[in-house]
């Protein structure tokens, strides 16, 4: 027996909210077909000539790797290699005379993919997947590097030439298309960069780019952020796999499922989901399983859900899954902030300011059952050590950390650094009101269950 459930317009916008924290509903898209199919080439003439231009060149791709899977000879991939370069060559000519043509540079960026592979951030560039062999799979150094900092700035150049001023503003279809596969192949190659950077693949990006200094944390929040965004732009899939990577989303689906599997026996939310692949409208690419990282790790910042703290921001300091003898269950021992700093204007005294810059931190050891994890992370610098789980048997050494925990948050909030970790969490307690409301509406057969199916 299968199920068919009407949920109104709120209901849906809550479970939306799961699906994707910054999910808006006032600044859904909006597409029009009467835009221009790119803002940049208005006159339709002229598009029509570039876009046939591209496609040509889509299509001598597309031809490439029907050849590729068919062949059986050992110079296969050699002549694959030839041909995308070939392509990637008329792509430049393409963008050379149309420098804001944003499809041109996110299929080049495609090309420079199927060539060195979504590793190619890193040292190496190769994994045990066979579908995740790159074309190349051991380029020069320095030609990988130029390729990769070549790859990412057409995908931002194609991100910002796309970009609505406004959310809420409207798009052309193929606009909104071309946008979303610009982010998601961008959130691709940041995720499997945060995901294999390791001692045996470290980073090797050009110093002129910003990635170069990131961390695997760091490469994981973009990948977040973009696949968001391009699920909001309109790839389901990209949507789809932010969930697994967005620990908060993740974290969620996974309570109401088990919830709504409790409540109306296991058929109801269907199967597990199955591997998630990144599709790419028109090169083949490489695809990969969801994530399934740990995600309640060192630095990690998260939300108390119950107790004296309830709806504070703490950063997990050690997170220890198995527990041990005392603490006999997954927990994490955390430093948070229990009295924000207040505003200040620049018309009060210096005093004044530092007084009110101050914080009254905590440190707790938290169940995990009691941590909502969040996308973001923080540096630990000046924490690591700081405080452990020996620090909780004197209180003298807890006295002592709480003081390390608050110098070190006390000289990033006056850097100007992370500032969203210092601001009140006002939302959270009407979101988990709206989850709440919901499934005891469900629960009340407020929500009318008429057939399964």
């Amino acid at each position: 027996m299968a199920a068919h459930v009407d949920l109104s317009q709120r209901d849906m916008n809550v479970l939306e909210k799961m699906r994707d924290p910054d999910f808006n509903p006032e600044t859904s898209l909006v597409l029009d077909e009467r835009l221009p199919r790119d803002p940049h080439l208005i006159d339709p003439a002229v598009y029509e000539h570039v876009a046939s231009r591209e496609r040509a060149i889509v299509q001598s791709l597309q031809a490439l790797e029907a050849d590729l899977a068919q062949a059986q000879d050992l110079d296969a991939d050699a002549r694959a290699v030839d041909g995308y370069r070939t392509a990637v060559a008329a792509l430049d000519q393409l963008i050379s005379e149309h420098p804001r043509y944003a499809s041109a540079r996110n299929n080049r960026a495609q090309a420079t993919r199927r060539l060195y592979g979504d590793l190619m951030l890193l040292s190496v560039t190769t994994t045990s997947a066979a579908s995740a062999v790159p074309l190349i799979p051991a380029p020069a150094a320095d030609e990988k590097r130029q390729a990769a900092a070549r790859a990412l700035a057409d995908l931002e150049t194609s991100i910002a030439l796309l970009t609505p001023r406004a959310l809420a503003s409207p798009m052309a279809p193929t606009a909104a298309r071309t946008l979303s596969s610009a982010l998601t192949q961008r959130g691709a190659v940041y995720l499997q960069t945060g995901k294999m950077l390791r001692a045996d693949r470290a980073l090797d990006v050009d110093q002129s780019r910003d990635e170069a200094s990131w961390s695997a944390h760091r490469f994981q929040e973009a990948a977040s952020h973009d696949l968001a965004l391009g699920g909001r732009y309109g790839n389901e899939i990209a949507k789809n796999l932010a969930v697994s990577v967005n620990p908060t989303a993740k974290l969620c689906g996974q309570i109401v499922r088990e919830a709504m599997r409790k409540e109306y026996g296991p058929g109801f939310m269907g199967p597990e989901p199955e591997d998630v692949t990144l599709e790419k409208p028109l090169i083949p690419h490489t695809t990969y399983p969801p994530d399934k990282m740990k995600f309640l790790k060192v630095g990690r910042v998260a939300i108390i859900t119950r107790g004296r703290y309830a709806g504070k921001k703490v950063v997990i300091i050690q997170p220890v899954d198995n527990g041990n003898k005392p603490h006999p269950f997954g927990h994490a021992v955390v430093a948070g902030i229990e009295r924000y700093p207040s505003k200040i204007t620049r018309r009060m005294s210096k005093a004044r300011q530092e007084k009110r810059s101050k914080v009254k931190p905590f440190i707790k050891v938290i169940n995990y059952n009691h941590l909502m994890p969040t996308r973001y992370t923080l540096e630990l610098e000046g924490l690591k050590g700081s405080v452990t789980a020996d620090t909780f048997k004197e209180v003298s050494h807890r006295e002592d950390a709480k003081k390390t925990v608050k110098k070190a948050l006390e000289e990033r909030y006056s850097s100007g650094k992370n500032r969203w970790f210092f601001t009140p969490l006002s939302t959270f307690f009407f979101f988990f009101s709206s989850l709440r409301s919901t499934w005891g509406a469900w629960r009340g057969n407020k929500v009318k269950v008429e057939s399964f199916g």
